[in-house]
């Protein structure tokens, strides 16, 4: 079973557990600095975040987590339609988080309450994740700066001129 770690208020916990009833496996975090803890310690396939718990101070804590953890997914979870959660949400993008879940309309955990799609999403995302890491790294490699020819570095010739200075000097 798939295994998500949640950053979440207390009010939509039962909400998320009812949805991925036989889909998915919570564990359920107070802050993103656990859900890091969390996923070095065990195996998680998924990361759902609240954006009513990502305020300024928590967003490079999910930049550090998309960043260290770039195979997991981070799905930024929408639960009430306000002008700070569409900041946060817009934020949340910038810091890597891909996917957002609508949950104030009826159909919006469709593709995670469906059992047949709900593992196989994880899995394409984790898949996407990794071809976008992959790419990336190609066009780094593709785009490296050449190595320097091989020539002497600027201190042998400094250390040529002192080792002639104390010949002259004997």
């Amino acid at each position: 079973m798939v295994t998500v770690c949640t950053v979440l208020p207390a009010t939509e916990r039962p909400r998320i557990d009812a949805a991925g009833d036989g889909c998915f496996h919570t564990l359920h975090t107070e802050s993103l600095r656990e859900a890091l803890h969390v996923a070095r310690r065990r195996r998680v396939d998924a990361v759902v975040i609240s954006v009513h718990r990502c305020h300024g101070e928590a967003l490079p804590a999910v930049a550090r987590f998309v960043r260290e953890f770039p195979a997991i997914p981070a799905v930024a979870l929408v639960s009430r339609h306000d002008r700070e959660a569409t900041e946060t949400l817009l934020r949340l993008g910038a810091t890597g988080v891909r996917t957002a879940v609508d949950c104030t309309e009826p159909d919006g955990w469709r593709r995670l309450r469906d059992p047949d799609k709900g593992l196989s999403y994880v899995r394409q995302a984790v898949v996407n994740r990794s071809r976008s890491v992959l790419r990336r790294r190609g066009v780094a490699e593709r785009h490296a700066p050449s190595p320097v020819p091989n020539m002497p570095s600027a201190e042998h010739s400094a250390f040529a001129l002192l080792d002639r200075s104390q010949v002259i000097a004997a």
